[in-house]
């Protein structure tokens, strides 16, 4: 994060490397993770994102901020494969999002 006077920012890097599903978690198979056939082995690809926040005291108590989030802003989908990249079993997609606004503080 960064600071200066009133600003604040911050920027995020999340990433996340392929493993092998459990099941019923990332975008994997409820079914599926470790079984007796490894050709049947369903994996939670990795990905990369990226996040960012910036805020604004408007006050110098900071009761009244502006505030602006931007979240996933590499568009990193989540994708199960059975194997290898080829078969992909599950491939998910959000995009980016954000908020924007003024917040007051009560206490």
């Amino acid at each position: 994060g960064y600071e200066l006077g009133r600003f604040s920012g911050r920027v995020s890097f999340t990433r996340q490397g392929t493993a092998l599903s459990a099941g019923n978690t990332g975008a994997g198979n409820a079914n599926a993770g470790i079984t007796a056939n490894p050709d049947t082995y369903v994996f939670d690809r990795g990905f990369n994102r990226i996040d960012v926040a910036l805020k604004y005291f408007i006050t110098e108590n900071k009761k009244w901020t502006m505030f602006c989030n931007l979240n996933n802003l590499t568009s990193a989908g989540e994708r199960a494969t059975l194997r290898d990249e080829t078969k992909v079993l599950n491939d998910q997609r959000f995009g980016m999002t954000g908020e924007i606004g003024i917040q007051y503080k009560l206490f």
